[in-house]
């Protein structure tokens, strides 16, 4: 990959994890969270506590917090400490996985997947 190709990769990626996460409030409440309506961390906790208290591994809220803080960084022009790299795609990528995942098996054992 070429400088650049990893910061849009990351950007993609941690995107979809707070596609998983709105998917997830659909899905538990009917309704689409609009915007404004709750950052991202606050929702991501409410989530987690959530999907937790079912006794289902996930991702912690300093793992998901980072990403997005990160690629925020990334995509609105900030300096990140490194650049992105293989490393970081694939943390993000496996921090994607088991995000989506814990979502999946929690959807499933409420009956609404």
């Amino acid at each position: 990959m070429k400088p650049g190709e990893y910061d849009n990769n990351f950007d993609g990626v941690v995107s979809g994890i707070y596609h998983v996460l709105d998917a997830f409030h659909l899905a538990t409440t009917g309704f689409h969270r609009s915007i404004g309506q709750a950052d991202a961390p606050t929702t991501m906790a409410s989530t987690l506590a959530a999907i937790g208290a079912s006794g289902i591994d996930a991702p912690s809220l300093r793992e998901l917090v980072e990403l997005n803080r990160d690629r925020n960084t990334s995509v609105h022009g900030g300096v990140l400490e490194s650049p992105f790299g293989t490393e970081d795609l694939e943390d993000a990528v496996d921090i994607g996985r088991a995000f989506a995942r814990s979502v999946r098996e929690y959807l499933s054992r409420e009956g609404q997947a």
